[in-house]
């Protein structure tokens, strides 16, 4: 992840074992989260020195779909932001996208849906949403 130059990589290759779905996944990092990495891991050295390279290590050494999860909660707890979960963050992420018009083909691949109908449901609509989308106009 953190490369010879000391820079984080645009992307991060999840084998089938640290999946959900067990299947092989890149993921993009962007920018922003590329700076916010960089600076933990100048915060905490000993991560760039060791084999793996990883940011987090687990009691059994494997990082899970579980692991995740877990992290998650205790990041949206030291935030303070109650009931709050990896999916639900997830759905926040899908929602924004589409927000912001990014396209649902897109917004399928990132979140790895294998259909376009679990995207379309993981898109939350409000009422101001459908006022905003028609003030366009």
């Amino acid at each position: 992840m953190i490369t010879d130059e000391n820079t984080v990589n645009d992307i991060i290759v999840l084998s089938k074992e640290q999946t959900k779905g067990s299947k092989r996944n890149v993921i993009h990092v962007g920018k922003k989260l590329q700076k916010e990495i960089l600076t933990f891991v100048n915060k905490h050295p000993q991560i760039a020195k060791n084999r793996e390279n990883r940011l987090f290590k687990t009691q059994r050494g494997v990082f899970s779909s579980q692991s995740l999860q877990n992290l998650f909660r205790q990041l949206y707890e030291l935030a303070n932001i109650k009931n709050a979960s990896s999916h639900s963050g997830r759905r926040t992420f899908i929602t924004n996208l589409s927000e912001k018009g990014i396209s649902t083909r897109v917004i399928q691949e990132l979140a790895r849906h294998s259909s376009m109908v679990t995207t379309q449901r993981y898109i939350d609509v409000s009422n101001d949403k459908l006022k905003n989308a028609v003030d366009l106009i």
